[in-house]
């Protein structure tokens, strides 16, 4: 069975997981259970605020999935976390749809 690994998207200066976006979170743990392998957890944020905030925010939005993928039964020793802040902008308009993708966590192969 092949599964995609979804990004998840956070509100502005928010780490706590949406209620819109805990079933791609569910969906998420369920593929990383199905597969080997280590994975990144990669936080990122949009460029409002300071390089120093953007980094920790996107260090705690990384801690709160991975949290919560294990309480969903995802193995501990799979998961390691990065925070890049908004060093890696999905999209680099300085328009309010473009900053929410940049709020964001990515789950990948390491």
């Amino acid at each position: 069975m092949s599964c995609n690994l979804e990004p998840i998207y956070f509100d502005f200066n928010e780490n706590s997981i949406r209620l819109d976006q805990e079933d791609l979170v569910a969906q998420n743990a369920a593929c990383l259970k199905e597969r080997l392998g280590s994975y990144i957890v990669e936080g990122h944020c949009d460029e409002l605020g300071s390089d120093e905030y953007n980094l920790a925010l996107s260090q705690r939005r990384a801690a709160a999935i991975v949290r919560a993928y294990r309480e969903l039964g995802v193995s501990k020793g799979m998961l390691s976390t990065l925070g890049y802040g908004e060093e890696k902008p999905a999209c680099v308009e300085s328009n309010d749809a473009c900053r929410q993708k940049n709020r964001r966590v990515e789950t990948l192969p390491r």
